[in-house]
């Protein structure tokens, strides 16, 4: 299995470069490429972690069905496996596709669930951009009070803040009173 997996973790730091590079559509080709590899070998885990790589390749190639396609149960993968970070990444990225798709009730859903897996593992890194992205996708259906709720979370669950964020966090104070 040497030679194997010697030549998926070539095609894999070549999917990267491309993604890094900016050639999402040639990333999204190889990523999509490497899920078959791992599906074959039968190895679930690292099949839905690519299959979650070809998404964000996916869609920032402007491909949202794509991306929504094959991300799409990667969740339940990562749960059954006790993986609750990469079960709320995957539900973040189908969440972003969904967004792309125009179906917001269906992503805020997403984004929802992810956020509460990352506030249950007490995840202060990815938590906030899942709540960032809930508030953007609320100002836009109109839910202004709800997105400024979302945003008083995301802010509370940084670690580290910007001075634009610092001074949100103030004025949300003094909104919410507290």
């Amino acid at each position: 299995m040497g030679d194997s997996s010697n030549g998926l973790e070539e095609k894999t730091q070549k999917a990267k470069k491309y993604f890094e590079k900016g050639d999402y559509q040639a990333a999204s080709g190889l990523f999509e490429a490497l899920v078959l590899d791992y599906d074959h070998l039968g190895d679930q885990l690292n099949s839905a972690e690519n299959k979650n790589n070809c998404s964000v390749s996916s869609l920032k190639a402007n491909m949202p069905q794509k991306a929504f396609d094959i991300v799409d149960g990667t969740d339940q993968i990562f749960a059954a496996h006790g993986d609750k970070k990469r079960q709320a990444m995957a539900l973040g990225n189908r969440a972003a596709a969904l967004e792309a798709l125009g179906k917001t009730d269906q992503a805020l859903s997403d984004y929802q669930k992810a956020s509460l897996l990352l506030k249950e593992i007490n995840d202060q890194e990815l938590r906030p951009y899942i709540l960032k992205s809930m508030a953007a996708l609320e100002i836009r259906k109109g839910d202004y009070l709800q997105s400024l709720a979302t945003t008083k979370a995301s802010i509370e669950g940084s670690k580290k803040l910007s001075f634009r964020e610092k001074i949100l966090q103030k004025l949300l104070g003094v909104i919410f009173k507290n």
